[in-house]
C-alpha cells in the first residue's frame, strides 16, 4: 500500500550551484549524487549487472545465504528505512526474509526513480505500508508518521558500495544520523573490502562500458539542464586505485585543452585535467566496524564471501 510521499530534497537550483562551485574549484569536482537523475539511476542499474562489477552479485549472495540471521536480528513487525530507493532484488530479498514487516520507507534524492520503485514495491507487497521520502541522505531528514505506530524495531538498509563514496568525516556523520534516527533498532550496510588493484580497476572500467556511461551522465545533465555546451566526446571516464589511501579515485578526464560555457559562465579545462566525481573507499572489516563504533553504533555481525571481496554488516543503534 502506497501511503503518501514526503519531499525534503534540496531545491532544483542546488544542482546548478554544485556544478558552478565545483567547476570553479581547484581541483574541479562535482559530487556523484548529481549523476543520479532518472537516466543516471537506469545507467547505474546497468553497472550493477556488469560481469566485472562483483559487489552487487556478492551482496545478493550474502543476503540470500544469511536471510534468517538478519531476520532474527531485526525482529518482528519492523519498519525498514532504505537509504537509496530500491525496487530490485536486494530490497525484495530483505522484505521476503523479515518477519511481518510493517512499514517500508525508501529514501532517494531523485523523485522520479523514487516514485517508480515505491509504486513497484507497493504493488508487490500490499500488506506493507510504503512511504517514500525524497531527501538527500547525507543530511538529516524527518521520518514519516507511518513509522511512529510501529511496535517493532526500525531497521536501516544501506546496501551497495555507497558508504565508500563518503569521506571519513561524512561517513561518521551518516552513521551518527543513523544512530539517532534508528534508536533501538539496527542498520544493515554493505562495505567493499580492500583487494588487488587489478580487480578493483576492472570493476570500475568494465568491458561493457557501463561505468563510463554512468559517470559521463554528469556531462549530459549539465548540457541539458544548465544550458552547457560541453563536448561529451572530449571527456573520458577515469577510475584509478590509490592504494596508499585505500580508495578508487573516479572522475571525468578532459582529453584536450578546451573551453565551455555553462549556465552563462565560462570554464577552461586543461588537457588531462580531471573533474572528480567520486571516491570509493575500500575497508577492512575491523576498520569499518571501528568507524561505525566511533560514530555511536554497535557492531553485532559481519558477513563476508569466501574470497573476502565484499562484506555485509549489522550494527545496533543503542
Amino acid at each position: 500500500m502506497l501511503a503518501g510521499f514526503h519531499d525534503y530534497a534540496p531545491s532544483e537550483g542546488s544542482f546548478r550551484e554544485a556544478v558552478l562551485k565545483g567547476l570553479s574549484s581547484v581541483p574541479k569536482s562535482v559530487p556523484s549524487k548529481w549523476i543520479y537523475d532518472e537516466r543516471g539511476s537506469h545507467l547505474f542499474e546497468a553497472v550493477c549487472e556488469a560481469p566485472e562489477y562483483y559487489p552487487t552479485r556478492i551482496e545478493i549472495e550474502l543476503l540470500s545465504n544469511y536471510a534468517n540471521e538478519i531476520a532474527e536480528l531485526a525482529g518482528r513487525d519492523c519498519a525498514i528505512v532504505e537509504f537509496g530507493s530500491g525496487a530490485g532484488q536486494k530490497t525484495r530479498l530483505l522484505l521476503d526474509a523479515l518477519i511481518h514487516p510493517i512499514v517500508y520507507v525508501p529514501v532517494d534524492i531523485d523523485g522520479k526513480t523514487l516514485r517508480r520503485s515505491a509504486e513497484s514495491i507497493a504493488i508487490d507487497y500490499p500488506e506493507i505500508s510504503v512511504t517514500p521520502v525524497r531527501a538527500d541522505i547525507t543530511r538529516s531528514f524527518p521520518l514519516p508518521g507511518t513509522i511512529k505506530g510501529v511496535k517493532g524495531k526500525k531497521l536501516g538498509f544501506f546496501p551497495g558500495t555507497t558508504i565508500g563514496n563518503f569521506e571519513t568525516e561524512q561517513a561518521c556523520s551518516f552513521f551518527k544520523m543513523c544512530a539517532e534516527m534508528l534508536e533501538g533498532g539496527g542498520l544493515i550496510v554493505g562495505a567493499d573490502l580492500q583487494k588487488e588493484a587489478a580487480v578493483l580497476e576492472a570493476a570500475y572500467n568494465d568491458s561493457d562500458g557501463a561505468c563510463p556511461n554512468f559517470n559521463l551522465n554528469l556531462i549530459t545533465r549539465i548540457n541539458e539542464e544548465l544550458d552547457g555546451n560541453l563536448n561529451k566526446n572530449a571527456f573520458q571516464h577515469s577510475a584509478i586505485y590509490q592504494e596508499s589511501a585505500g580508495r578508487m579515485n573516479i572522475g571525468i578526464r578532459s582529453t584536450c585543452q578546451q573551453s565551455a560555457r555553462i549556465a552563462g559562465q565560462n570554464f577552461e579545462f586543461g588537457k588531462d585535467e580531471i573533474i572528480r566525481t567520486q571516491v570509493s573507499y575500500k575497508y577492512t572489516i575491523d576498520g569499518f566496524q571501528e568507524l561505525a563504533k566511533h560514530s555511536g553504533l554497535e557492531p553485532l555481525h559481519a558477513w563476508k564471501d569466501d574470497a573476502r571481496l565484499f562484506s555485509l554488516h549489522y550494527f545496533r543503534a543503542p
